[in-house]
């Protein structure tokens, strides 16, 4: 069995980094929403939360080997968002976007 971090045998700490997980997990919800729709600036940010992710599940690992497959996740995630495919996708969404505006 894995040992335990210090701060997990605080109660309160677990609440607060629970409701940051939730928290991060809805905003990051969100952002992948704004991406979908194609705003570039949101998918710049989920990328940048994701690597965020992505580092402290790293440091995680250290105490957890769990804590690896949130660390895959995001990698996978940050690899597919910066392929030249969806470069593409976020060019042409803004180019129809600017048309429309001329209308």
């Amino acid at each position: 069995m894995c040992p335990s971090p210090p701060w997990f045998h605080y109660p309160e700490r677990r609440l607060l980094a629970g409701f940051l997980g939730l928290l991060w997990s809805v905003l990051a919800g969100a952002l992948a929403i704004l991406a979908l729709v194609g705003h570039r600036w949101a998918a710049i940010a989920l990328v940048s939360s994701t690597g965020g992710i992505a580092v402290l599940s790293l440091l995680a690992t250290l105490t957890s080997a769990a804590a690896g497959l949130p660390l895959i996740a995001a990698v996978l995630v940050v690899t597919l968002m910066l392929r030249p495919e969806v470069r593409t996708w976020y060019a042409a969404r803004a180019h129809e976007r600017a048309l429309a505006r001329r209308r």
